[in-house]
């Protein structure tokens, strides 16, 4: 299994770059879809949600269909909603839409248009696949901090580098003020970099 599912991951990918899929069978692109397990890295799921949504209405045949839909499975009544604001760029917007047809899509463009941005997720990583190596979720595979705890001493020695907080500091400190002088006005001024100077300088007032 492990070996099947790098391949589906690979030919799916291939097939929402290059545009196969456009001119062909889009049940055969489902089909990948529905052989993968998809898992949305970040917090942020509107890719992730809009392939569930074409994947719910795969079996529609108008040409349009509305941004939220009512399905019925097993007797039970859902309702799955497509939000193409949140990830679409104006010109896909502009294609699937159609001012005298409010809150509706073109239903094969937005297939098409949903896939593209699942290639592009799955190649930044901001969308893993459970059980492959070279699309798999990379936060699972960092170190936690109580691994990590016992090599500080070794690592920080190798780096040539202090182990204790306030001796970092205090060798950091000239260095990034050099930084922050030479630094645009735009960026001193950033609200951002003046509270976190702020706390360092509440943090250790003999630096500032």
């Amino acid at each position: 299994m492990w070996r099947v599912v790098p391949v589906r991951v690979r030919v799916l990918w291939w097939c929402c770059c290059s545009g196969w899929f456009r001119g062909f069978d889009r049940s055969h692109l489902f089909t990948l879809v529905d052989s993968i397990e998809l898992e949305p890295v970040t917090a942020e799921r509107a890719v992730a949600d809009a392939v569930e949504f074409v994947r719910a209405v795969r079996n529609r045949r108008g040409d349009w269909i509305g941004e939220t839909v009512v399905l019925e499975r097993d007797g039970v009544k859902s309702v799955v909603r497509v939000d193409v604001d949140s990830f679409a760029s104006e010109l896909w917007r502009k294609v699937l839409r159609d001012k005298r047809r409010p809150r509706m899509l073109s239903r094969r463009h937005l297939a098409v248009c949903v896939f593209s941005y699942l290639a592009a997720e799955l190649r930044s990583g901001d969308i893993a696949v459970a059980g492959s190596d070279s699309y798999a979720n990379l936060h699972a595979q960092l170190m936690s901090w109580d691994e990590c705890a016992p090599l500080v001493e070794q690592f920080c020695a190798q780096a040539g580098m202090p182990s204790e907080a306030s001796e970092l500091h205090s060798l950091t400190w000239p260095a990034s003020a050099v930084l922050r002088e030479s630094s645009p006005a735009s960026f001193r001024l950033d609200m951002t970099t003046r509270l976190d100077l702020n706390r360092e300088r509440e943090a250790y007032p003999q630096a500032s």
